[in-house]
């Protein structure tokens, strides 16, 4: 029996001592081949500091053994020794045949630096050293998929299943290729990828995305069974609940939403866009206490606090609540043109004619387009006795609404 095994056998017996002393006396006594069994074995067992004793010592007898110095470097990587893994595979000559390795190497510690730049120039030149090989594909791919450049990653991905290819690295590239072209836009392209990927294996991913793409193509109902089946795989898959909110209420199917958007409000309790949309859900219900309770839920997530701040003005102006919209915008000051505005009717309803001139003025620039608020603001004028103003702005108001009788009226009277 050599020292190596004895090593590991003192190892599988759990006798450390007598494993460090096996380790010393094969390091001194055992053949090359030996030594770099043991070295791989150690490393798969994960005793990564003795595997890394048993490479070094080989390297010093064979100091331009790449496969060694290939090792060196990968496990180095592995204990996060980033200048002692690029000193190892910076060794490796171009012409080595180890060298595209060591590069695909170099590009996954780029990336774990966070500098994918570096990661794809170290890829692009291992591809031009392999131009068919698939795993440096595979690699560039997986790249451009993290940095969401998904029509470049699509095309590689795409390339690797006309190959014949549908997974590596456990990776499915089908599911890959498909949620690129869907995250690229090409959505009924992404169709048939994404149904063979799900064919293959129901995954929570691929019902969402495949969901996801019916959605985008307006097959509504195709997405809601799909949105439907993943939510009873996994309740806590928080992004479907506002995909198939909308969808719900987009089909006036109210209380079916309801029940989805309230049960994502338990499972995605940090998710603004869900909680503005199960207020206005609660509020086409009728059931206006429930929205402002929502929105005032949402206030202290301290996510697009502008967004629920205005639809929390919406609900008071429509209530009629107008001190309490001038007291939410003394907490949560706002210049959206829309808050203005909301502001403005508050002030005027409250007398405060000086301060609601102001505030519609504010508004203007940003809402001069917009048909209810030419009006509201014309009329305002006119009472405000700003009759050239506001027929100026009553004019510009029928261009847009030529129907509205009773502003004709209006602006009949105030050209007399």
């Amino acid at each position: 029996m050599s020292y190596s095994e004895e090593m590991l056998d003192a190892l599988d017996n759990q006798d450390l001592e007598a494993a460090g002393s096996a380790l010393k006396q094969a390091l001194a006594h055992d053949p090359v081949a030996v030594l770099e069994e043991l070295g791989e074995n150690l490393y798969h067992l994960g005793f990564t500091p003795e595997a890394l004793e048993v490479f070094q010592h080989l390297l010093q007898r064979d100091s331009e053994n790449t496969d060694y110095l290939l090792f060196l470097g990968e496990l180095m990587a592995e204990e996060s020794e980033f200048d002692a893994a690029f000193s190892y595979l910076d060794q490796i000559p171009q012409d080595s045949p180890a060298y595209p390795e060591a590069l695909l190497d170099m590009a996954d510690i780029y990336q774990l630096l966070e500098l994918p730049e570096v990661a794809e120039q170290k890829l692009l030149q291992a591809r031009t050293l392999l131009p068919n090989e698939e795993i440096i594909d595979f690699a560039l791919a997986e790249l451009y998929f993290s940095l969401n450049r998904f029509q470049e990653a699509a095309a590689l991905y795409g390339g690797l299943v006309e190959a014949g290819k549908t997974e590596l690295a456990s990776v499915s590239l089908l599911e890959r290729l498909g949620i690129s072209l869907a995250m690229a836009g090409e959505f009924e392209t992404a169709v048939a990828p994404l149904t063979q990927a799900l064919d293959h294996e129901e995954t929570e991913d691929r019902l969402f995305y495949l969901g996801y793409t019916y959605q985008q193509l307006h097959e509504d109902e195709r997405a809601i069974a799909l949105y439907q089946r993943l939510l009873e795989y996994n309740p806590e898959y928080a992004t479907v609940y506002v995909h198939l909110g909308r969808l719900l209420q987009g089909q006036e199917r109210l209380e079916e939403a309801r029940s989805v958007l309230e049960q994502g409000l338990r499972y995605a309790p940090f998710q603004s866009d869900l909680f503005l949309m199960a207020a206005e859900n609660a509020y086409r219900l009728h059931a206006e206490a429930r929205a402002e309770e929502i929105l005032n839920q949402a206030l202290t997530i301290g996510e697009q606090q502008e967004e629920v701040v205005l639809a929390l003005s919406n609900l008071y102006s429509h209530q009629e609540r107008f001190s309490e919209v001038q007291k939410l915008y003394q907490d949560y000051p706002s210049d959206l043109p829309e808050a203005l505005w909301d502001q403005a009717r508050a002030a005027n309803a409250l007398e405060d004619y000086d301060e609601a001139f102001k505030l519609y003025a504010l508004a203007y620039a940003g809402l001069k387009e917009e048909p209810s608020f030419m009006k509201e603001y014309g009329l305002f004028l006119r009472e405000e006795g700003r009759i050239k103003e506001a027929r100026q702005l009553l004019t510009h108001y029928l261009a847009h609404e030529p129907e509205d009788l009773e502003v004709q009226s209006i602006l009949e009277s105030l050209q007399e």
